[in-house]
Parts: C-alpha cells; sequence; structure tokens
C-alpha cells in the first residue's frame, strides 16, 4: 500500500511538472518570440540608414519588448534582411525532482525590406522609371507644351475625371494599385483642381514643423505624396501605361514658370504599409515582413 501511494506521488509530481514547468516554458518562449520578431521588424527598417544601425535598433527593440532574454542581431545590407536570435533560461521547479533545474530557449526571426508591391494611398501622378537619388528635385508633371500628346502626368484612378483627380491627389488613392497593374492616363493640364489639392496638402501640415523639409519629414506626413512609377508616359491621349514600382515624393509645392504650373517634389526614400514582392526595380519606396 506504501509501494503504491509513493508511486502515485511520483506520477502526480510528474504531471505536476509536465502542466506547471511546460506553460512556464511556453510563455517565455512566446515572450522572447515576441521581442525577436519585434526587433527584426525594426532593424529591417532602419536598414534604410545602414547595417549597424539596423542591428543596434534591432537589440534595442527586442529587449525593450523581452527584457529577460539576451538577444543578438546581424544585418545584410545588400539582402535587405535583418535576423535576430534571443537566447533565455527558464527556472524549473517541478522537474528538479528528476534533475532539471532549468529550460535552455532559442528563438529566432528574420524579417526583409523590400520594394513596395502592392499598396494604398497613391497619388494619380506618375513618373517614369529613371534613377533617383535622395532629395532630388523632380518635376511631378510637366508645363504647357511639354505633355506628350496631350498628357502632362495624371492618372485617371477612379475614373471621374478631373474631381476624381482632385481627390485622390489630396487624399490617396483608397484602393490598392500594384506592380504590373495598368492604369489610364488623364490628359489635360487639371490646373485649378491641381492647384486646390496641393493648397489642401500643404496646409495639412502647416503646423507640424517636421513636415517642413525633405530632410526631417515623417512617412505619415500629408506632404509625402506616394506615386506610381510607370513603364513610360509616350502615349497619345487618355490610354493605359504600366505600373512597374513607386517612388514617394516630399511636396515643395507648385512651381508657376512663366505661367505654366508644374507640382515639384524631393525624392525620399521611407517605409510605408504594404505588400513586398520581388519587384524588378527599387524606386525607394519599401516595405518590411517577417520571412520565419
Amino acid at each position: 500500500m506504501l509501494a503504491a501511494f509513493a508511486l502515485m506521488l511520483v506520477v502526480l509530481f510528474g504531471f505536476a511538472a509536465l502542466v506547471v514547468d511546460a506553460g512556464a516554458v511556453y510563455v517565455a518562449k512566446q515572450r522572447a518570440q515576441q521581442g525577436a520578431d519585434a526587433g527584426a521588424l525594426a532593424g529591417a527598417q532602419a536598414l534604410l540608414t545602414g547595417a549597424d544601425v539596423a542591428v543596434d535598433t534591432a537589440v534595442a527593440m527586442a529587449r525593450r519588448n523581452d527584457a529577460l532574454a539576451d538577444y543578438t542581431a546581424t544585418a545584410d545590407a545588400g539582402a535587405g534582411r535583418v535576423r535576430v536570435t534571443g537566447r533565455i533560461r527558464v527556472p524549473l521547479w517541478f522537474a528538479r525532482i528528476f534533475g532539471e533545474e532549468q529550460a535552455s530557449i532559442v528563438v529566432e526571426a528574420s524579417a526583409v525590406l523590400a520594394p513596395l508591391e502592392r499598396g494604398t494611398g497613391m497619388v494619380p501622378l506618375a513618373v517614369p522609371q529613371q534613377t533617383f537619388t535622395y532629395g532630388q528635385r523632380v518635376y511631378l508633371t510637366d508645363d504647357a507644351g511639354d505633355g506628350q500628346s496631350g498628357n502632362y502626368g495624371f492618372l485617371d484612378f477612379s475614373g471621374r475625371g478631373a474631381r476624381g483627380l482632385e481627390a485622390d491627389l489630396a487624399e490617396g488613392y483608397p484602393f490598392p494599385l500594384w506592380v504590373g497593374e495598368q492604369v489610364p492616363t488623364e490628359p489635360g493640364r487639371m490646373t485649378g483642381p491641381v492647384a486646390q489639392a496641393i493648397d489642401l496638402r500643404m496646409a495639412a501640415d502647416a503646423d507640424d514643423a517636421s513636415c517642413a523639409s525633405f530632410e526631417t519629414v515623417r512617412s505619415d506626413c500629408h506632404r509625402v505624396m506616394y506615386l506610381p512609377v510607370v513603364d513610360s508616359l509616350d502615349v497619345d491621349g487618355k490610354k493605359p501605361i504600366t505600373i512597374v514600382g513607386f517612388a514617394a515624393f516630399w511636396l515643395e509645392g507648385l512651381v508657376d514658370d512663366g505661367g505654366h504650373q508644374r507640382i515639384a517634389g524631393r525624392f525620399l526614400r521611407l517605409i510605408r504599409p504594404g505588400e513586398a514582392g520581388p519587384a524588378v526595380f527599387d524606386d525607394g519606396v519599401y516595405t518590411v515582413r517577417l520571412t520565419e
């Protein structure tokens, strides 16, 4: 009888070890994994400022999410990838009667910084595929006489003509666009609707000092315009053109050159929410995603 009772105690302790200690290990692993995931995503975003900054950012963010784990990180700027490894030792209690005092846990997470393949909030302006440099001043529309067969750089996302162009230019098109999609041009200069939309964007950031310069601007400033990069604008009249990428520009404003109105912007490299994919071109707008 006594032997059976002792055996029962051993079994009960075994179940206690399984439930209590396994639960503690599970919670610790989940917490450590969340820290690794957060670190990898933050590090991938920081790759735009260099691999060293990405590593420091990844480790700091991981530790902010889980101060108990020991995190390290590596960054490959060329591949746009950051990997975070976390290690933590979890004390065991009931399992000690079986000689196990702690459990060693290792977690890993990788994130990539990749060109945006699909996203929302684009403005109905198009620039032909070319090589841009950070801070470069770019005219986002042509002036009178320079348009290709009546096209001055405007697009028709919504099919509502000048009214739709004004709304989408002021607020961004709310539906997704993607690389490879064809969108129609919107012929004409659209002077009035464009001026009103640009005024709205400029006024929305009037009290935000960080939005007043392309060097300090945030990705969510109204003066940041995300727009399609296209294969060509050399089409006659209202015709479809193909999106090959996405670019971001800080809105410098309307330039009046001899009575001709053009939109001027400064090229940026920014990250925004969306879907990443095997984009052919790197046009300066990226998104980040976990890869494992």
